[in-house]
């Protein structure tokens, strides 16, 4: 049997308003960095009875700002790697 090709057409595009577990479902990020992010206050959000519902555009400027700071942080780490090796005494 053969595999399906996918398909070329648009996706649609994705909600406005997210519930955790939709955002963890979409973004195949783990649920638990979610509600900790949540938690720290990192990732901005509502709370709907019990559920904690965040937008799409918070989650993104959440995603693009962790983004960053691995980004920002992995010449420092690497430089200091770097750094303490020369200074080691052998």
């Amino acid at each position: 049997m053969h595999k399906q090709r996918p398909s070329s057409a648009p996706q649609p595009e994705a909600p406005f308003y997210f519930t955790v577990a939709e955002l963890a479902e979409y973004s195949r990020i783990g649920v638990n960095t979610l509600y900790r992010a949540l938690r720290n206050r990192e990732l901005r959000h509502a709370c709907v009875g019990q559920k904690k519902i965040i937008a799409r555009k918070d989650f993104e400027n959440w995603l693009k700002k962790r983004t960053r700071m691995a980004q920002d942080e992995f010449p420092r780490k690497l430089f200091e790697v770097k750094s303490a090796r020369r200074n080691r005494v052998s």
